[in-house]
């Protein structure tokens, strides 16, 4: 290793194994270390691409051809996280007219690598040709350092985001980047000296050696990159240690190398690769650890023999190897070839192969070799246990059982058979036509290769050895004979048969196994889960996107458990749901695969359905082991209720009974205002529940709502002096209830209230603050309250309404004396409670203030000088509505009485 951290900290680590892999490719191919990786589609692009290869000891990427983008990875991967790497290599760039460059790929191993755009983008970045066509950038860049002789890797142009401009014999740094987007510019050298190629080189040149570190060891990633222009005279920094700003690092990473070339040309090239590291991962072997053959040990030369072929990554086989690899197999007489290119699916259970052998004879199974792979051990198992011979006998028995569900009879055939020397057809063998036997059978697992029951064939049960059961069959004229086969697990099976003769037949042993193992799926899933609540109501409720379980177990038609059940299961969200006018959401995390399940049964803690009711839970497994038989089962769970309210507030309308225009920016004690509020149901995730509708809606608003549900207006105001008064208990209700109908998860609130005065004034309060606690009748509440009403320093309620102003304010009569013959004109002043005592409205913060009806109780008058006096009672005027303004008082003119008349009003 070249030394230690960014910072020159030495960070101990153990093991550290320092040197992974070398390469001088000194050699005429490739060899399974590396992959060719497939240029892009450029339909620009007249001029035929050359792949990388192996030219005069040097790996080329791209010769002086115009327009290429090429790249080759290393195969295997390494650990980018808490890892030192350095990468060294001797650099060419020569024999063209100085374009374009090498870049040095560090991508995501989850994704598969595919070359960028060419040109200036030198197969890392995305680029933009003739007639418009987008060329993604490399699948899975996470970072690209460039050896550009030409400069455009550091030109903001054609899918390169950022960047200094056209750079010419530079290093320069582009970040990760996905399809048409991303491969920012991130650093880079000014023109180094010397420069990067010998454009007029005809010979490989100039050689200098690269070394790029790379450290994720602390909380910042950094590189750096360095260069050797004569041999042994040592590194000189070119770019010192960077920190890199670029994303998240993935778990693991490739090594790639692109080159590109545009208009102008140089070839490409690199020697001695060199590959350092604390932590090496796979570098350089992408292969599996070991072969697998799974066989029944039997085969006839007359009939096509399948056996199953599986590649693991690792010695406990619990990894599958998973992809395409080329597979040379021994010259056994495969009825496809010798050499074939197989698909390992991800479920681990391997490729079936058909050996067609015609020679009784003993053959052994093998691999030559695989491709990406090196020379891993082949294993054997089934029919001969750790043993990889397959015996190919002239005659025997052919068995083929049905695949079927467990618990339940699959029909089975068994035929003797023998190789007819002038066809070469499988015949009848005369000896078991239409006669009665005793037929010895066996089985051993396949898929999975244990289980803790066993298979009956007509009610007797088989054991794993030769001598375990035997069962009496009756032959038909084609020397063949029915039987059921019922199997109380899952999975798949071959079955094998012995018989040996006696007498005549003395020297008569037959033996047979199915062609290929015979597949047994559950009859059905049983689903059962906490929230089994399919009504609108009740107490048993899941919270809207928040994680629930539920239990997936496989079973036989009789409802037993089958234990050895594995496979990829998908949950859905189905119909029926409620509320059935509402929506139906998709379920969360549904995919289970094989690993969740154990012993049959698989419990998922993670699932999530975003909105508000009950659903269909359906559970479904699609062509068990590769069969048509799916396996599914279903439960309708529920029921789900929102997370949470949020609350928007509405409009608030002052004095709402006075019917002042314009509206009164204030209401007095004891006088009626009115506020609106509008909910919307929300799940965990804050999105809106739509389905929080009709029965499914427990909040209706009402202030009478019966417990549980609570609802409890609450308010608090300051006076001017900044203190704040709980006024909560003077609150008086008129009404409360829904402005509009619940939809789309979405309610309206009206309420109706004033706040009572007290004997003595009080107020004014300048900053009147009404709140709601609400609780629906499953608990939901409203999210993050605002408003802290009794002052103890926590948030209870939520502010549902804007700021408005409560005062004490009377309406004061004075004295008025005049002439009988005259309308009197009578004084009247609005007066309001200002905190220390009652004051006019000229100096009110009200900006105006309306009386709508004015009347007289009852007034008195006198006829004449001892006359008698009549009195009126309850006469009540309505008078019109009277405003007063700050700025000047009004009066009340009453009529001249009957002359010589003398009144008083009381």
């Amino acid at each position: 290793m070249a030394g230690d951290s960014w910072d020159g900290e030495s960070r101990d680590c153990l093991p550290c194994k320092g040197f992974c892999f070398f390469d001088d490719f000194d050699r005429g191919s490739l060899g399974s270390d590396w992959t060719v990786l497939t240029p892009p589609v450029d339909p620009c692009n007249t001029y035929e691409n050359s792949p990388p290869k192996i030219v005069d000891g040097l790996l080329q990427f791209t010769a002086a051809e115009k327009w290429k983008a090429s790249g080759i990875t290393l195969n295997g991967k390494f650990p980018a996280q808490n890892n030192y790497v350095e990468i060294e290599f001797n650099h060419y760039a020569y024999g063209g007219k100085g374009a374009d460059g090498m870049v040095v790929v560090l991508s995501d191993a989850d994704k598969i690598p595919i070359i960028g755009g060419n040109g200036g983008s030198m197969g890392y970045a995305a680029s933009k040709r003739c007639k418009n066509i987008n060329i993604p950038g490399f699948n899975g860049a996470w970072l690209g350092i460039a050896l550009d002789e030409y400069g455009g890797f550091s030109k903001p142009k054609l899918g390169r985001p950022g960047g200094p401009g056209k750079t010419r014999d530079s290093v320069s740094i582009r970040g990760q980047g996905d399809g048409m987007t991303g491969y920012d510019y991130l650093a880079g050298t000014k023109i180094l000296d010397p420069g990067i190629d010998n454009k007029n080189s005809t010979d490989p040149a100039p050689g200098y050696k690269y070394r790029i570190s790379f450290d994720t060891r602390s909380a910042q990633s950094r590189i750096k990159v360095e260069r050797e222009i004569l041999k042994d005279d040592g590194f000189v920094d070119i770019l010192e240690w960077l920190p890199i700003e670029n994303g998240a690092v993935p778990n693991e990473f490739r090594l790639s190398f692109t080159a590109g070339t545009g208009g102008q040309t140089n070839y490409h090239s690199i020697d001695n690769l060199t590959i350092n590291a604390i932590n090496c991962g796979t570098i350089g072997d992408d292969g599996p650890d070991h072969f697998e053959f799974i066989h029944d040990g039997h085969g006839l030369t007359c009939a096509a023999e399948t056996v199953t072929l599986k590649a693991w990554l690792d010695a406990a086989e619990t990894s599958p190897y998973v992809g395409d690899m080329e597979v040379t197999l021994p010259d056994l007489g495969w009825l496809t070839d010798t050499v074939q290119t197989l698909t390992f699916p991800v479920t681990g259970v391997g490729v079936q192969l058909k050996l067609q052998h015609t020679k009784a004879e003993t053959v052994t199974l093998d691999v030559v070799s695989g491709d990406p792979a090196t020379s891993p051990p082949v294993y054997c198992s089934g029919g001969n246990p750790n043993a990889c011979d397959l015996i190919f006998a002239d005659s025997g028995f052919l068995i083929a059982v049905a695949n079927g569900r467990s618990c339940s009879d699959l029909t089975g055939t068994i035929q003797a058979v023998q190789k007819d020397e002038e066809t070469s057809f499988c015949v009848g063998d005369d000896s078991f036509v239409g006669t009665t036997r005793d037929i010895g059978f066996w089985f051993n697992y396949s898929a999975p290769d244990s289980g803790g029951k066993n298979p009956y064939v007509n009610s007797a049960e088989l054991g794993q050895s030769e001598t375990a059961s035997t069962a009496n069959l009756t032959f038909d004229e084609n020397a063949a004979a029915d039987f059921a086969l019922n199997y109380a697990d899952a999975g798949s099976l071959n079955l094998h048969a012995r018989f040996e003769g006696s007498g005549v037949e003395a020297e008569l042993e037959m033996t047979g196994s199915t062609t290929q193992p015979f597949i047994v799926a559950p009859d059905h899933f049983v689903v059962t889960s906490p929230l089994n609540n399919t009504t609108s109501g009740g107490s048993t409720t899941g919270v809207a996107a928040a994680p629930f379980s539920a239990t997936i177990t496989a079973v036989c038609y009789g409802g037993t458990v089958t234990h050895n059940f594995a496979a990829d299961t998908f949950l859905t969200a189905e119909e029926p749901h409620q509320p059935s006018s509402g929506v139906l959401s998709g379920l969360g995390n549904g995919l289970l695969d094989l690993n969740t399940f154990s012993d049959g049964v698989s419990t998922p803690n993670n699932l999530t359905y975003s909105e508000v009711g009950n659903f269909t839970l359906q559970a479904e497994s699609k062509e068990y082991l590769g069969s048509d038989m799916d396996i599914s089962g279903s439960l309708v769970v529920g029921r789900f209720i929102p997370a949470h309210f949020e609350l928007t507030q509405g409009t608030l309308i002052n004095r709402i009974d006075s019917g002042c225009l314009p509206d009164s920016s204030f209401t007095y004690l004891d006088e009626n205002l009115e506020f609106t509020y509008q909910l919307e149901a929300q799940n965990s995730a804050g999105a809106a529940t739509k389905n929080y509708i009709a029965n499914f809606a427990k909040f209706d608003g009402s202030g009478t709502q019966l417990s549980p549900v609570i609802y409890i207006g609450g308010a608090v105001a300051k006076d001017p002096d900044g203190i704040s008064t709980n006024l909560t208990s003077r609150l008086d209700y008129h009404s409360a209830g829904q402005d509009s109908p619940w939809s789309d998860g979405a309610g309206s609130f009206r309420v109706k209230l004033n706040v009572n005065r007290l004997a003595n004034p009080d107020g004014y309060f300048d900053d009147a603050r009404f709140g709601v606690y609400v609780k629906d009748e499953d608990g939901v509440q409203i999210a993050n309250p605002d408003l802290d009403v009794n002052g103890d320093g926590t948030m209870d309620y939520t502010q549902a309404a804007p700021v408005t102003t409560l005062g004490y304010g009377r309406l004061r009569i004075d004295n008025a004396h005049g002439s009988e013959l005259l309308p009197l004109p009578i004084p009247m002043t609005v007066e309001y409670y200002n905190g220390r005592l009652l004051a006019s409205t000229k100096a009110a913060k009200a900006s105006s203030t309306c009386v709508k009806q004015l009347g007289v109780n009852r007034y008195l008058c006198r006829m004449g000088k001892g006359a008698t006096r009549r009195a009126h009672q309850n006469n009540t005027e309505l008078m019109g509505t009277l405003r007063f303004a700050p700025s000047y008082l009004y009066g009340w003119r009453w009529a001249a009485p009957i002359l010589h008349k003398m009144c008083k009003f009381e």
